[in-house]
């Protein structure tokens, strides 16, 4: 009995072990085809999102071409506006046109498209006798959405000269970029799909058509501020190497004979409270490195938040003209005019 009952045991022992060994390519193989449906599952989706390459919601930066064309038929000396967003609402090219007497146009477009970008874009088309006034948002990056380069040189195909391609960026922006655009526009159409909400839209002022001749945003008097601004965060992202990379670029490009100025953004009072600290420092950093013309203090250009429109950089009418005559004072007051210095 005992002997049976061992050889039993030894028996069990040996199914046990060669059961273990007969289940595990079929547990590995039954894991890889898992493994396989599942990447299938995402590539699936993933085509979904990509199907259709992703475009902008509207032909905003298809404004590149009218303000490069104004500025290649202008005669020098001419005054150029350059930055992000904050200067096509903040500043009233006409006016400063009217004002000094010097043909103006504003190349400003998108924060996005990084410093190096526009500084490259500025050296690219400044003349002898040039008047450039830069005005970058605090949080502008350096080398900005690559994707939103690429597809601002291929509507205006001289930008491909204010940047670098690269491969390993591209990919990048894609994982990184595009895909998250991509998801949140499908996410986005879906939502208004089914709550079929059919109430009038607000204005789209980020449309090729709102910009007038000069390069501006086409703003009314009656255009008020929204209730909640854009942009308002208690710790923004800022640039507080932006003075050594405007620096470095001035000293690298020759700007012969050009005039460089650099002018704070404007920025909602509610914004600058919430990181004041911060946004002292980047002053005082601009100041100690920046060997550049700067027009006025940081503090001038802080406005209460009833002068902008749709985000804390963004002016309403009544802030830009507050905003476009401190510089036409300033400019007035060294001198500036329309002969050539």
């Amino acid at each position: 009995m005992g002997i049976l009952c061992h050889i039993n045991y030894g028996n069990l022992i040996l199914f046990k072990q060669s059961t273990r060994v007969y289940l595990f390519p079929i547990l590995m193989k039954k894991f890889i085809f898992n493994l396989l449906y599942f990447s299938l599952f995402i590539f699936a989706c993933l085509f979904v999102i990509v199907r259709n390459p992703h475009k902008l919601k509207n032909d905003f930066i298809e404004a590149i071409v009218d303000k490069h064309d104004r500025l290649n038929n202008l005669q020098t000396p001419r005054l150029i506006i350059a930055g992000g967003s904050n200067v096509i609402f903040g500043i009233d090219s006409k006016l400063i046109q009217d004002s000094l007497g010097i043909n103006t146009v504003n190349l400003g477009l998108h924060v996005g498209l990084g410093l190096d970008f526009i500084l490259n874009e500025l050296a690219y088309v400044a003349k002898p006798c040039d008047i450039i006034i830069f005005s970058p948002e605090y949080t502008s990056g350096t080398e900005g959405y690559y994707e939103l380069r690429i597809q601002t040189a291929k509507i205006y195909p001289v930008a491909f000269n204010f940047f670098e391609r690269d491969l390993f960026k591209k990919i990048k922006s894609f994982l990184f970029e595009q895909l998250q655009l991509r998801l949140k526009d499908k996410i986005d159409s879906l939502f208004k799909e089914r709550s079929g909400n059919k109430k009038s839209k607000p204005i789209n002022f980020y449309s090729r058509r709102m910009f007038d001749k000069y390069g501006d945003i086409k703003l009314h008097p009656g255009y008020k501020a929204y209730k909640n601004l854009g942009g308002n965060i208690s710790s923004p992202k800022i640039n507080m190497r932006m003075a050594k990379i405007i620096d470095d670029k001035i000293k690298k490009t020759d700007f012969e004979k050009v005039r460089f100025f650099y002018s704070f953004p404007s920025l909602a009072l509610s914004q600058y409270k919430q990181a004041e600290v911060r946004y002292k420092r980047f002053s005082n950093i601009l100041h100690n490195n920046l060997n550049a013309e700067i027009i006025g203090t940081q503090k001038e250009y802080i406005y209460p938040d009833s002068l902008f429109l749709d985000t804390v950089y963004h002016l309403n009418w009544h802030g830009r003209r507050k905003r476009t005559l401190q510089i036409i004072s300033y400019l007035k007051k060294i001198g500036i005019s329309k002969e050539c210095f």
